[in-house]
C-alpha cells in the first residue's frame, strides 16, 4: 500500500510546482519580484506565502478566468504603492477578502469544485499552515482552469540557487546532512498526514472506543500541525547560504513545542495494546493501513524522528567550526536544547513504564511481609541482575523505590517460556530501607568472567551490628552509573513518613544479630525483618520444624520470633539426647529448602525469620 508521502508530494513540493506554473503566466513574474523585494528567500513555501499575502496577485489570477464562462472580474490587481505605504496590512487584507468572496460564489463552487474556501485570517496566520494549504489548493485549481492563452512559452523562471563557496569534502558532507534533514522531514510529514487521515476514518467508523483511539493516535493532529510549520522553517533555512543558515536557532525556538507535543505522545506509546475484538474491528481497514505491519511502524515513527534530530545536529557541528560559521555556538546550544527534549521524553517514558511495573507488582507478589506497596514511594529503577553478599551470588529482580530496595525472585514455572515474562509471580526475598544505606560506590575494576563483563556497584548500609555491604553485578557501565547516581541521590532526601500508621522506617523493623562479613550467608542477611511484630496475623503462633541429621529425624515446634542462637542450642540438645553419633564440638551448619527448591544456608536470625515466613506450616532443616 502506498502512503500519502508517495501518492502526493509535500506542501513544499506543491508550492514549488505551483510557483513554476505561476512563472509561466503572463504578467505574474512581476508579483514574484515584488514579493522578493519584501522578503528574500529561496524557500518555495515562504515565497508563495509572501506572494499570496500581497492579495493583489490572487485578484489578478482570478481575473484571468474566462469572462464568457460567467466569472466576474474583481478588478483589483494593481499594486498601489502609496496605499500600501500608508497602511500595508489593511491594503493586503482588503485584496485577500475580495478574492475570498469570489471563491464562495455559486459559479466558482460549481465550475471549480476543488477550490477551498478560506478567510483572511486563515491566510494571514503564519503560526499554522492549515489556511495557507487551502489557499494553495484553491490557486492550483484556478490555474488548472485558466485558458491556454494566458500562459507564455519559454524556460521556467526559477529563483537562482546559492552557489557553494567551497567544494571541500567537509562542505559536501554538510550539504548531504542538510539535504537529508530536508528530505526526511518532508517524508515524515507525509507519514504523519497519512496517519492522521487513518485516525479520522477509524474515529468515523466507530470501530474502537474513544479511549483506545486516543491511546493509538494520541495528539497526532498536533504533530501534523507543528511539523507543517516546522517544515516551512526547515525549507527556509536550507534555501539560504550556509553562513546565513541558523539551525541552532530553529531548535532553540522549537524546544518548548517539541516538549509539549512529543513528551505525551512518547509516554503514551507503550500503552497501545489491542484486545482481540479491537484487532478484528480494525482489520476491516487493512486496505488503508495494515493493522499488523503498517500501523505499528507508523505509530513509532514520531519516536524515531524526535531521536534523529540530535544526530543530524551533531553531524552539522562536526562539519563546521567557530572559525568558518558565525552561528557555531548557537548551533551547539540548539543541540543542547533538543537533548533536553529527549531527556524529558525518556523521563516520561520511564515514569509511564514504572507505573505499569508497580501496577503489575500488586498481583505478582502475594506476600508483602506486612508492608504496604504505597509506602515505598515512586519506583525509580528496576532490573534483573546478580547480588553478591559475603561471597554468595544470587540472581534477583531488584526494585529501587524512593524509600526501599526490594529484592525479589521469580517463581519457577512449569513452562520455561514464562520466565521473565513480566507477569510471572515473584517472591519477596528481602529489602533494605534507603534510610539505612550510607553510600553506593562503583568499583574501578571491571569483573571479567569467561566472555561476560560485569560492572560492580557496592552498596554500604547500617546493619544491626555495624556497617554491612552487598554488591550489585551489572552488565553495562551506563547501567552501573545510573544505579549509583540514583541510590546516592535518594539517600540524601529527607525521610518521609509512611502514609499508613506509624512510619515506614523504624527501629522495630530492624533485625537481630547478623553474622560477620566472612560468614557464608545468603542475601537475607542484608535485609530488614520481613514481618514487623505489630502486623497481626502475619505469621502463625508457632511453626513445626523437621530436622534431618544423617539418618535421624527430629520434630519440634518453635516460635516465629525464635533467635538463630536459640534454635542452634535446641538442635544441639536434641542431638545429644537422641542420637548415637552426635556431632563434634565444631559449629553446626543448617540449611533449608526454599519454595523454589533451592538449598539455602541459615546463618543468622534474619535467615531464620525468612525461612519461618516462607515455610509457615513446616520448616525442613538439614543439620551438618
Amino acid at each position: 500500500m502506498q502512503t500519502d508521502s508517495t501518492q502526493s508530494t509535500s506542501l513544499s513540493g506543491h508550492c514549488a510546482n505551483l510557483l513554476a506554473q505561476l512563472m509561466h503566466i503572463r504578467g505574474f513574474p512581476n508579483y514574484v519580484s515584488l514579493a522578493r523585494s519584501l522578503h528574500d528567500t529561496n524557500d518555495p513555501v515562504t515565497q508563495l506565502w509572501d506572494i499570496f499575502a500581497l492579495g493583489v496577485p490572487l485578484c489578478y489570477l482570478f481575473d484571468l478566468l474566462p469572462e464568457d464562462a460567467g466569472f466576474n472580474k474583481i478588478n483589483h490587481s494593481e499594486f498601489d504603492e502609496e496605499q500600501y505605504d500608508t497602511d500595508p496590512d489593511r491594503a493586503k487584507k482588503h485584496a485577500i477578502a475580495l478574492f475570498a468572496i469570489q471563491i464562495r460564489t455559486d459559479n466558482v463552487t460549481d465550475k471549480i469544485p476543488d477550490c477551498e474556501a478560506f478567510t483572511v485570517a486563515d491566510l494571514w496566520d503564519r503560526g499554522s499552515t492549515d489556511g495557507f494549504g487551502k489557499a494553495v489548493a484553491t490557486v492550483t485549481a484556478i490555474v488548472n482552469h485558466l485558458p491556454q492563452d494566458v500562459f507564455i512559452t519559454g524556460p521556467l523562471e526559477q529563483l537562482p540557487p546559492h552557489v557553494p563557496l567551497f567544494n571541500e569534502a567537509q562542505e559536501t558532507r554538510r550539504n548531504n546532512v542538510i539535504r537529508e534533514l530536508v528530505e526526511t522531514e518532508r517524508k515524515y510529514l507525509g507519514d504523519l498526514e497519512h496517519m492522521q487521515n487513518y485516525a479520522v476514518v477509524v474515529a468515523q467508523s466507530n470501530l474502537i472506543d474513544r479511549e483506545m483511539h486516543d491511546k493509538i493516535f494520541a495528539n497526532t493532529s498536533e504533530l501534523v500541525k507543528f511539523h507543517r510549520k516546522f517544515l516551512v522553517s526547515v525549507n527556509a533555512n536550507a534555501g539560504l547560504a550556509w553562513e546565513d543558515q541558523r539551525w541552532g536557532l530553529l531548535f532553540l525556538e522549537a524546544e518548548k513545542e517539541f516538549g509539549e507535543i512529543y513528551v505525551p505522545y512518547c509516554a503514551n506509546y507503550t500503552n497501545i495494546k489491542f484486545t482481540p475484538e479491537q484487532e478484528r474491528n480494525l482489520s476491516s481497514l487493512n486496505h488503508l493501513m495494515n493493522l499488523k505491519g503498517e500501523l505499528p511502524a507508523f505509530t513509532i515513527k514520531p519516536i524515531g524522528r524526535v531521536c534523529k534530530y540530535p544526530l543530524l545536529l551533531e553531524c552539522l557541528i562536526k562539519t563546521s567550526s567557530a572559525a568558518n560559521y558565525q552561528h557555531y555556538e548557537e548551533l551547539k546550544r540548539g543541540l543542547q536544547a533538543h537533548r533536553r527534549v529527549t531527556d524529558l521524553i525518556n523521563e516520561a517514558q520511564r515514569r509511564a513504564e514504572n507505573e505499569r511495573t508497580v501496577k503489575s507488582l500488586r498481583t505478582r507478589i502475594d506476600d508483602w511481609k506486612g508492608h504496604n506497596l504505597k509506602d515505598f514511594g515512586d519506583l525509580v529503577l528496576d532490573d534483573i541482575f546478580e547480588v553478591v553478599r559475603a561471597g554468595v551470588r544470587r540472581e534477583y529482580h531488584v526494585f529501587l523505590f524512593e524509600r526501599i530496595l526490594l529484592f525479589c525472585k521469580e517463581v519457577a514455572s512449569a513452562h520455561s517460556y514464562n520466565r521473565r515474562s513480566g507477569n510471572s509471580p515473584l517472591l519477596n526475598k528481602g529489602r533494605v530501607f534507603l534510610s539505612d544505606i550510607t553510600q553506593a560506590v562503583s568499583n574501578a575494576e571491571v569483573e571479567v568472567m569467561a566472555s561476560a563483563r560485569h560492572f560492580l556497584l557496592t552498596v554500604h548500609w547500617k546493619g544491626a551490628n555495624g556497617p554491612e555491604s552487598f554488591v550489585l553485578r551489572l552488565r553495562r557501565e551506563d547501567q552501573m552509573k545510573q544505579w549509583e547516581k540514583q541510590i546516592n541521590r535518594l539517600i540524601q532526601l529527607p525521610v518521609k513518613p509512611s502514609e499508613s500508621d506509624g512510619t515506614l522506617v523504624s527501629d522495630s523493623d530492624l533485625d537481630g544479630p547478623v553474622p560477620s562479613p566472612s560468614a557464608t550467608t545468603p542475601l537475607q542477611d542484608i535485609v530488614h525483618n520481613d514481618a514487623p511484630p505489630e502486623v497481626a496475623g502475619a505469621i502463625p503462633t508457632s511453626v513445626k520444624v523437621k530436622a534431618h541429621f544423617n539418618e535421624d529425624i527430629f520434630v519440634f515446634r518453635v516460635s516465629p520470633a525464635t533467635e538463630y542462637k536459640v534454635l542452634i542450642e535446641k538442635i544441639q540438645r536434641k542431638l545429644r539426647l537422641c542420637t548415637s553419633a552426635p556431632p563434634g564440638d565444631g559449629p553446626l551448619q543448617l540449611k533449608y529448602q526454599d519454595v523454589n527448591g533451592d538449598m539455602v544456608l541459615l546463618g543468622s536470625s534474619a535467615d531464620l525469620r525468612i525461612a519461618l515466613e516462607e515455610c509457615r506450616e513446616l520448616l525442613v532443616l538439614y543439620v551438618m
